[in-house]
């Protein structure tokens, strides 16, 4: 319904924000559950009590000011005629883009404040008089948000030309011309003494004050998710640079309003001539080896990918003028000719530079770099360019070694995180040193907080005939320990086609399909494998893999594929022909061939076992833990009949496409990846589960089309249960912020509309499940450590009261063994939570333990993992989703042909009101009870 909304107002050309107002006024109207809805269950008796440190502090205010003034400020300038407003450093652009408004503005506050001296001394708070202590006195976050603790009135101002074009901060973001605006406009007031410092409006404003240094400090780099210190000591083999990066948050913790800390290392390219970075890359030096090595593009396509999107900076201009390089062009700056304005005959770039910059290129035969622009590309000499600073390196840029090297740099040991911490609060003058906290009288206090918690009893796994692995101290699982069975073991009526794509020798593929068929038979399974040798007709195209599939999919259970590599050019084409004929495919690498070569029990455990699930087999089930017997009975009781009998478990993500480069965003590139949900559940079995994706209107914050969806699962859930629907339904939901936790109360809504359809039908009148949802935020800044020490804290700690907003149903749980660096907390909160006609609803205690023993249930790796595995599952859906929509869009397929332009367009949207549906239908996976997504 919102996403029609927001479809019609496009076409009507409404209100741009009409969409967020109705979503905002049904935000309003929900309630997350609180504390006081559950009941005290004995929480011990689910686990041991623990200490451990929790990276955040207390703040104390008594002494700031009650009332807390925040104005819109607007910054305004003339562009092609027209008055364009420039406070939009927060919107969700590409970094680079981010921080350079970012700097602009900050720049642009500061000169405000010069060139307005008088109006601003009156915001200053009582304290130091000196001259310029009232520039300390307000809080700006880099976007459109001016507080202070002073009713300043409204106001409106002018920058002249000269003074912001002074500032070669202005100069990288602001194009336009003339004088800039700014105008102070009051928007709310609010307090911050006792209970109302845990408004959310009060710690956003503290949030903002406690990043002042770091923001008005020209030597750091604010980004999305961290500030990164500029002054860089490491450097990497591929020069790449490793900058420290401080992460601060306010927040509630318990009784008290908090700063919470994290630190983190990322990679950036090193700033500097893109000559000499070239030169480094591809280890030449003369014009001629660099010309033949650029020209060459199986030799030079590592850099090409590099380059990339990579922002780059022209130092022969004076404005010095940024832009995002679009490749690297055939012709020299010799050989490319273009005409000029009033002009009858072509000039080649290398005399425009002559004729226009008065400087002769020393390298006029290298290629040229390529900039698109709204009419057209234009060209660059390579020479003239520099790369621009605080540009970090994605993670598809990263090599393996160099993405091994930032995780070892990150990955730090307890003891070396609290050592950095430390030094992370002195940099951020959060250890008393903040002028900015001073001038509000906001003082920290000196420890990180130590908080109660519990160690949580590990649950037991079972397989075939009730046989139970071991599961060690550290949540390890002796799967590949003799005697344990798969709990429902894949027996297909259908052989197994093997193929190898020139991955190892024809020789050892019937090594492999011996060994393979006697490690699944140690674990129950019963497979054959079909006599067919490669055919020798792939080669990268996908119509012959299509026509070969086709050809043998009715004699088929899976197709088996060998690779050179791990992810080469068949990978997502495999996986495109299992969409489209609806038989499941598994790809083994040559280097994972080999551990099959040489009788690895690890690697064939976990090739077998993710074929079981392939084939709608079931690894294990989890068991309550059998602790809790001893510890309360009663409790042990209920779980054995509830936990996971009649209790359906579901997952589910939000993919987005990732932010537009600069460069499409100028020239008005459309995003062309739609917004996809995956949606994992289980069946009859917790062990035995299924996934469903489906797309939504890109950049949808909220998931849409849940309600059709989740009827069909419902349906798959009854078919392997006997006809029987489940009794209790609990959703683990993939990582909101915490302003968005209403989102997902209000996704709730779709899911009980489902069960609504469902109890229309004849006999369902009655049909009303309990439905729980717990909120799952992965990517949280939450470090538990201990005092002394490089040891984690253990698979299974969990943190309740003392760690979370003391109005919610909330806790921190560390389910797996941090193997390298320091434990990662996943943050959960209920924010559904319906009692049923049938069902029980469980309680806060029992959901930590049923999160806990549903980490253990991934089947292939045989130790806990950090998310449950339904909704780890619904990421691996989505991703499979959008991966098929990209491989479409690459191959310009047109078999899509309801959505489809020509066999060379790829996919667009026609204007349908029912196009993500259809989009949707005709991408789903044909499987109903496997886990395909595997």
């Amino acid at each position: 319904q919102l996403a029609t909304m927001r479809k019609a107002a496009d076409d009507v050309k409404l209100e741009p924000d009409s969409y967020d107002v109705e979503l905002s006024r049904r935000l309003d109207e929900i309630r997350l559950p609180t504390r006081d809805e559950t009941t005290d269950v004995n929480s011990e008796s689910y686990g041991v009590p623990t200490w451990c440190f929790l990276n955040v502090f207390n703040l104390e205010m008594d002494n700031s000011p009650k009332t807390i003034y925040k104005y819109e400020l607007v910054f305004t300038v003339m562009k092609r005629g027209e008055e364009v407003e420039l406070h939009n450093a927060l919107i969700k652009v590409n970094e680079f883009a981010r921080s350079t408004k970012r700097n602009a503005l900050v720049t642009l506050t500061r000169i405000m404040h010069q060139g307005d001296k008088d109006f601003f001394r009156q915001q200053q708070l009582e304290g130091d008089e000196d001259d310029h202590y009232w520039r300390l006195c307000c809080a700006f976050d880099g976007g459109a948000a001016y507080y202070t603790g002073v009713n300043l009135p409204c106001r409106e101002g002018v920058i002249p030309e000269e003074m912001w074009r002074a500032n070669a901060n202005c100069l990288f973001y602001i194009k336009g011309k003339g004088p800039i605006k700014w105008k102070l406009s009051l928007v709310e007031t609010f307090r911050i003494d006792g209970e109302n410092a845990k408004s959310e409006q009060a710690l956003q404003f503290l949030n903002v004050l406690s990043m002042q240094k770091l923001m008005r400090d020209d030597s750091i780099d604010v980004k999305q998710d961290a500030a990164y210190l500029t002054d860089v000591s490491d450097v990497t083999r591929d020069q790449k640079e490793l900058r420290k990066g401080i992460v601060t948050t306010s927040k509630v913790v318990g009784d008290n309003v908090c700063i919470q800390m994290d630190s983190k290392i990322s990679m950036f390219f090193k700033s500097g001539s893109l000559l000499d970075y070239i030169r480094q890359f591809s280890n030449t030096r003369s014009e001629r080896d660099l010309e033949t090595f650029l020209r060459d593009k199986a030799k030079s396509r590592k850099l090409r990918k590099e380059l990339f999107n990579l922002p780059l900076r022209c130092r022969h201009i004076a404005t010095k003028k940024t832009f995002e390089c679009k490749g690297i062009f055939e012709q020299s700056a010799n050989e490319q000719k273009f005409m000029l304005k009033d002009s009858e005959t072509p000039i080649s770039v290398a005399d425009y530079y002559v004729q226009r910059y008065q400087y002769r290129l020393n390298f006029p035969n290298l290629p040229l770099i390529i900039e698109r622009c709204r009419d057209g590309n234009s060209y660059h000499a390579i020479e003239c360019l520099d790369i621009a600073d605080g540009i970090r390196v994605s993670n598809q840029k990263m090599s393996r070694e160099a993405q091994e090297n930032m995780i070892t740099r990150s990955c730090r040991a307890p003891d070396a995180l609290g050592k950095d911490l430390i030094m992370s609060r002195e940099i951020a003058g959060l250890d008393g040193g903040n002028k900015y906290l001073k001038a509000f009288d906001v003082k920290t206090t000196g420890e990180f907080s130590t908080v109660e918690g519990k160690i949580l009893a590990k649950p037991f796994l079972t397989g075939l005939a009730g046989i139970k692995p071991d599961i060690n101290d550290r949540g390890q699982i002796s799967y590949i320990k003799g005697g344990f069975k798969f709990a429902d073991p894949a027996k297909p009526s259908k052989p197994i086609i093997l193929l190898n794509l020139q991955a190892i020798r024809d020789n050892d593929c019937e090594f492999i399909k011996d060994e393979l068929r006697r490690i699944a038979t140690d674990f129950g399974m019963q497979i054959e494998f079909a006599n067919i040798r490669d055919p020798g007709l792939f080669g990268g195209e996908i119509e012959p893999l299509r026509q070969f599939m086709t050809r043998e999919k009715e004699r088929a259970a899976m197709f088996f594929f060998l690779t050179k590599e791990k992810m080469d050019e068949s990978h997502y084409m495999v996986k495109k022909m299992e969409q489209e004929l609806g038989v499941v495919t598994q790809l083994v690498c040559a280097q994972t061939a080999q551990g099959i070569l040489q009788k690895k029990r690890v690697t064939e455990f976990n090739i077998i076992a993710k074929m079981n699930q392939k084939l709608g087999g079931v690894v294990a089930n989890p068991e309550v833990p059998p602790d809790l017997k001893k510890n309360n009975p009663d409790a042990y009781n209920r779980a054995v009949k509830d936990w996971f009998n009649g209790r359906m478990f579901v997952g589910f993500t939000l993919s987005h496409a990732g932010a537009q480069s600069f460069a499409d965003r100028v020239v008005g590139q459309e995003v062309r990846e739609p917004t996809c949900v995956g949606m994992a559940f289980t069946l009859k079995q917790p062990g035995k589960r299924t996934a469903m994706s489906w797309f939504q209107e890109k950049r949808l914050a909220t998931m849409q089309d849940v309600t059709r969806h989740f009827v069909r699962a419902l349906d798959v859930y009854a078919e392997s249960n006997g006809g029987n629907m489940p009794h209790s339904i609990l959703v683990f939901r993939k990582g909101m912020s915490e302003g968005e936790l209403k989102k997902a109360a209000l996704e709730m809504r779709l899911v009980m509309e489902a069960i609504m359809e469902v109890s229309k039908r004849p006999g369902m009148a009655d049909y009303r499940p309990t439905v729980q949802c717990l909120v799952c935020m992965a990517n949280t800044p939450d470090r538990l450590f201990y005092e002394r020490g490089n040891a984690n804290v253990p698979a299974g700690t969990c943190l309740e009261k003392g760690a979370t907003h003391p109005n919610r149903l909330e806790f921190l749980i560390v389910p797996h063994n941090a193997i390298k660096g320091t434990a990662k907390a996943v943050r959960c909160t209920v924010v559904h939570n319906k009692q049923g006609k049938i069902g029980r609803r469980l309680e806060l205690a029992e959901l930590q333990s049923i999160y806990h023993a549903m980490c253990y249930l991934n089947g292939v790796a045989a130790s806990p993992t950090r998310l449950p595995v339904p909704l780890s599952d619904s990421e691996k859906a989505a991703e499979r989703q959008m991966n098929l929509f990209k491989e479409t869009m690459r191959n310009g397929d047109d078999s899509m042909s309801t959505c489809s332009g020509g066999s060379s367009s790829g996919i667009f949207h026609d204007g349908s009101t029912d196009f993500y549906q259809r989009l949707s239908d005709q991408f789903a996976h044909k499987f109903r009870n496997n886990q395909y997504y595997a």
